[in-house]
């Protein structure tokens, strides 16, 4: 039974009681301070799930992009990461490459929060990632509309340290010769 299940359950049966608080051990002002305090958590749980769900399927479009773009097949890490730190795993990050023959060198931590804090995001994915990989964090800036208007557009970034962007950026494309 889901954590929420029973949280209703115990609510339930509070609110029934409401009226006879001495049943249950309580106070009426006590049952009523339980009541609310269950309503809480509830509510609170009902969020985590819809964030949850929201970095899940931001996970998989990007692992989709990637898969696209590379040429290989990525799929969301099993409980987004949190796989690693529950086994001990070599499964770290948001994404795994499922290519028995390939080698995917980037760590990848995907990021789709109303809050911008690429500090605490770079810090989490160099912090998790295993020696030899690059870690980058990809996370999306949702479209911002003001008076009506379109002011910024919903894009996604990388984030990633310098050094690591000098190793894997091609030179070639960024400066041309005239000739």
């Amino acid at each position: 039974m889901k954590k929420v299940d029973v949280l209703k359950e115990k609510l339930d049966l509070y609110e029934k009681h409401l009226h006879q608080p001495k049943v249950l051990g309580l106070t009426k002002e006590q049952l009523e301070k339980e009541i609310q305090i269950l309503k809480t958590q509830i509510e609170k749980s009902k969020r985590g799930k819809g964030n949850r769900q929201k970095g899940s399927n931001y996970e998989n479009t990007i692992a989709k992009k990637l898969s696209s773009f590379f040429n290989i097949l990525l799929k969301r890490t099993p409980q987004s990461g949190g796989f690693a730190k529950e086994s001990n795993s070599d499964i770290k990050g948001d994404l795994v490459c499922l290519d028995k023959d390939v080698v995917f060198n980037l760590h990848v931590e995907c990021k789709n929060q109303k809050s911008i804090s690429i500090k605490k995001w770079l810090e989490q994915a160099e912090r998790d990632c295993p020696e030899g990989k690059i870690a980058i964090v990809i996370f999306h800036l949702p479209q911002l509309i003001e008076g009506g208007k379109i002011v910024q557009k919903a894009n996604d970034y990388v984030v990633l340290s310098l050094s690591d962007f000098l190793l894997i950026v091609d030179k070639q494309k960024v400066v041309c010769r005239e000739r």
